[in-house]
């Protein structure tokens, strides 16, 4: 299985630091954030990575070059014109990849997660990590039992998706999911059914914004 990293976003919410400085390049804990996702993706046995990049793209461009990334091998996918979205992103790589299913994961994580399943039953098109919610989004976005997700209905609250998740990549080809945001692909495939999952209890912080930047760093001190 590949592995794609979602990085093309501009970072506007982290200004001014990501004025000069593409979001998964800020430092947590001495490493770049990027860093995290490639020493997880190279522990779960990964061998190849394709990453979309948008704003300041030569930087991550030189990061790249220029590092040892434990084996991996690097694809960048570059929207020059600007982020094309997550799931017009994943669609533009879909003859990147090289097997009939891809991990993807968003840019701008802290976590300590490592998926259990790798893996997609004959029955699920995607598999997502869950976590418990956040205070910035206390209802979740899906309910969850008996390993498969449901629609967050009125006041019940649900999980929130961690932004790892397994796909087939034939969703990307399907002209039934055209949607170039992939929150909205996950809604339809988890109203029909399609969406197994798992929940991950450990360290996790979405870094959003300055304010779980800073949340991140802490953690990352305090587990040094």
């Amino acid at each position: 299985m590949d592995a794609m990293i979602l990085a093309a976003g501009q970072g506007t919410r982290m200004l001014p630091l990501t004025e000069k400085t593409p979001k998964p390049l800020l430092k947590v804990g001495g490493h770049s954030i990027l860093d995290y996702h490639l020493s997880m993706l190279s522990e779960l046995g990964f061998k190849k990575v394709v990453i979309n990049i948008s704003h300041l793209y030569k930087q991550i461009d030189e990061y790249v070059k220029n590092n040892l990334h434990n084996g991996l091998q690097i694809d960048l996918s570059v929207e020059e014109s600007g982020p094309l979205g997550t799931a017009e992103g994943i669609r533009k790589c879909i003859d990147k990849f090289t097997s009939d299913t891809v991990l993807v994961m968003s840019g701008d994580l802290f976590t300590d997660c490592r998926p259990q399943t790798l893996e997609l039953s004959d029955r699920y098109d995607a598999h997502l990590v869950l976590v418990r919610n956040p205070t910035h989004r206390s209802q979740g976005d899906f309910l969850f039992n008996d390993g498969i997700l449901a629609p967050r209905v009125g006041k019940k609250i649900g999980l929130t998706f961690s932004g790892i998740g397994i796909y087939r990549t034939e969703l990307f080809r399907n002209s039934k999911y055209t949607s170039v945001d992939l929150g909205d692909v996950l809604r339809v495939l988890v109203k029909e059914g399609k969406v197994s999952g798992e929940v991950h209890e450990g360290v996790w912080v979405d870094v959003g914004n300055i304010e779980r930047l800073e949340k991140a760093r802490e953690l990352a001190n305090s587990l040094a």
